[in-house]
């Protein structure tokens, strides 16, 4: 059972004000030898917000609080994992917005336990009446639906009954009426019987063929969700739309519950929008797709239940764009966005280029009036005075705290982990350092627990970001990542950031991608081997997401000496990945011409085999655990396992079936967290964990251990 202390208790006060305000201090007094180092089971039972956003490395002061329309209560909503269940935990609790400052003890609405990679309470809203609150939620073996639940009596209620996950939805301010999307049902390959009349493969994914009936649906540009409208009394019905719909995009409802607007990825992008100056907008437009497949691009469309029609709401593309509805629901108000070419005045048009606006859309009529001034999109229509806030660092651990924005008082209202003050964390330290290459890159030093500055330790290098403003208790995400564990086992690891002028983003999607990383992670090397703090000779380096295509061009391409590495489920900019993937992802296989230098075939050819890892793995001389999440994964690995076993290099494949790219299951993280840990122990410390479940998995290892040493043998005989 999750337990959450009154905060007026002095020793939770002196939990998040002196131990996260000041880890060292703590360190130092006697107390300190009574706490134990950090473990992937911490990380895991961690309590964390939960928001989507958040969730996925959004910024930490996400949205923490749901107010009710007369500010008088909010509700916030809590997950943590549940080790001995595999589960994760979700609570909703509720608070008088009157009573923060006299130390309440929220008021637990309702606990949820999702065993599936969903949340289980999601998109909180409250409805006009100030006692319901509306949400997406999922109980054990249960497909996810929109309920309300009333704070008062706690009665909570099912609006839906549909067949498949509902994703997202919109509710009407009194509940009578949701709009929601839902996965499609499941689609076999053929209708037909196949060997009859034989599959005909037009723009399916590889992988939907191999799987056929057990494809496990994941949205992308040429399938999205279904939309629906359900009345209170009625059989929910589908509602039309030709473009793709996706699974978090906008979904709103007027107050009045008349119009719905949502976002769609634009299949017909119209040829006039050429004209924008934008250059992810002319290279949508220009792009050749293979047919029925839809463009980056995204449009809001609106859908009028009194006439039952969607039409487009502006029809221009909304890139990045804010919507907020007009009080009186004959207008909705859009910040940053294009508006249509088409007008009569030439300057004008001329403006629409090149400019965004901030415009309101009257309805029905959908004339356009530009508001000009500050984004009036953003949601000012709040009538609560508090404000509520995450704050935490990269050495504290996030805490709940209220603000009077009347008054300015401030305090402490929720701490979320109050365990940790049992723990040994490592310090952290925000560190700058020169490339190889000479450029300047920032990250995140995490100092082994019990550090010794005459001790050299081995280091473990994560990739993929750093942000000073984040308690990253694994790193950025948790499938690729441990870095506390790491350090609470002696390791020192380096989480390396961006470069320090900003220009990443220059770099990014050309042949100079993966040199200029391979650069920071050399000199991430250099500079802590400048400072004694690590053996050279004992580095490990681990690759997640797009920066298995860095690393991996790093293990083929670097000088450097790297004692294990780990790939987690990402893009190579290989070849196999580029046939494989086309023509469902046809933005990665344009990514790839430009990072490897063109097409693989004719004279680009000699660049991929210059440059792509795939055609240099026999450079490879570090023993490289692969961790495939989901059978998309287990395509996109498959070239490093084959070729590295077809090499008789020391390689080691772990697929984990259902889990998805960020991983959330707890079982599942546990493979992936303490494999991490327990490989680079292996192979950086020569230590193995005695737990008897782990008896198999280390005789693989020492098996790749003594092939790797049989090829060291041969490459000195040589």
């Amino acid at each position: 059972m999750m337990r959450f202390p009154r905060v007026a208790n002095p020793i939770v006060l002196a939990a998040c004000f002196l131990f996260y305000g000041s880890p060292v201090a703590i360190a130092q007094s006697g107390l300190d030898e009574e706490k134990r180092p950090v473990t992937v089971a911490d990380a895991i039972r961690m309590t964390r917000l939960a928001d989507d956003s958040y969730f996925k490395g959004g910024p930490s002061a996400g949205r923490v609080a749901h107010f009710s329309p007369d500010g008088k209560h909010f509700v916030v909503v809590l997950r943590k994992g549940n080790l001995e269940q595999n589960t994760n935990e979700y609570s909703l609790l509720l608070y008088e917005s009157s009573e923060v400052f006299r130390s309440p003890k929220p008021d637990r609405l309702l606990r949820m336990s999702s065993s599936s990679n969903r949340d289980a309470i999601k998109n909180v809203s409250w409805l006009e009446d100030n006692e319901n609150v509306a949400f997406i939620g999922e109980g054990s073996d249960q497909n996810p639906a929109v309920y309300t639940l009333n704070v008062e009596t706690k009665r909570l209620v099912k609006l839906t009954e549909h067949a498949t996950p509902i994703v997202n939805y919109a509710i009407s301010a009194n509940g009578q009426k949701v709009v929601f999307a839902a996965e499609p049902a499941p689609r076999k390959i053929a209708n037909t019987d196949p060997s009859r009349e034989g599959i005909a493969i037009t723009s399916q994914s590889l992988y939907s063929i191999l799987s056929r009936d057990r494809y496990l649906y994941e949205p992308n540009l040429t399938e999205g969700e279904e939309l629906f409208l359900k009345v209170t009394g009625e059989s929910e019905r589908p509602i039309s739309v030709e473009d793709v719909v996706e699974d978090n995009g906008v979904l709103s409802f007027s107050p009045d519950g008349r119009y719905v607007v949502f976002a769609v990825m634009v299949r017909d992008v119209p040829g006039s929008w050429i004209g924008y100056q934008d250059k992810q907008i002319h290279e949508a437009v220009t792009e050749k797709r293979p047919s029925g497949t839809a463009s980056r691009l995204s449009r809001f469309m609106l859908f009028d239940l009194e006439g039952g029609g969607t039409k487009p709401l502006l029809d221009a593309p909304n890139q990045d764009a804010s919507l907020r509805w007009n009080t009186d629901s004959r207008g909705v108000v859009i910040g940053e966005t294009f508006l249509p070419l088409e007008v009569a005045d030439p300057k004008d048009a001329e403006a629409r280029k090149q400019n965004t606006y901030n415009v309101e859309v009257r309805l029905p009529s959908r004339d356009i009036i530009k508001v000009f001034g500050k984004d009036l999109a953003k949601d000012n229509t709040a009538s609560s005075s508090l404000d509520l806030t995450l704050e935490e660092d990269v050495n504290e651990p996030p805490c709940i705290f209220v603000r009077d924005l009347k008054t300015k008082q401030r305090t402490l209202l929720l701490d979320l982990n109050p365990q940790f003050a049992e723990l040994k964390f490592a310090k952290v330290e925000p560190v700058s350092w020169k490339a190889a290459d000479g450029h300047e890159v920032v990250g995140g030093l995490y100092l082994p627990v019990g550090f010794d500055p005459h001790t050299r330790y081995p280091l473990v290098i994560q990739t993929h970001g750093f942000d000073t403003e984040r308690f990253w208790i694994d790193g950025p995400w948790s499938s690729a990542f441990a870095a506390q564990p790491l350090a609470g086992e002696k390791f020192v690891v380096i989480q390396v950031g961006g470069a320090k002028e900003g220009d990443d983003a220059t770099y990014i999607d050309t042949e100079k991608e993966a040199a200029r990383a391979m650069a920071a992670y050399e000199g991430a090397i250099d500079y802590l081997d400048a400072r004694g703090m690590i053996d050279r000779n004992r580095v490990g380096i681990i690759g997640f997401s797009r920066t298995v295509f860095t690393v991996g061009y790093t293990l083929t391409h670097s000088k450097y000496r790297f004692s294990a590495a780990l790939l987690v489920d990402g893009i190579d900019a290989g070849y196999f990945q580029y046939i494989t993937f086309f023509p469902s992802f046809i933005g990665l296989s344009k990514e790839f011409e430009q990072m490897n230098g063109g097409t693989p075939w004719g004279t680009g050819l000699r660049t991929w085999i210059k440059t792509t890892p795939g055609f240099n793995l026999d450079k490879v001389n570090t023993p490289v655990r692969i961790v495939a999440l989901g059978p998309v994964s287990v395509l996109e690995m498959w070239e490093w396992y084959s070729g590295l076993s077809r090499l008789q290099k020391p390689v080691d494949f772990i697929y984990l079936p259902d889990a998805p790219h960020l991983i959330v299951k707890p079982w599942e993280r546990v493979v992936a967290q303490q494999g991490l840990v327990d490989w680079f122990r292996f192979w950086l410390k020569r230590e193995e964990d005695p737990d008897p479940t782990k008896t198999e998995e280390y005789s693989r290892w020492r098996n790749l251990r003594e092939l790797r040493e049989s090829h060291t043998t041969s490459r000195h005989r040589n």
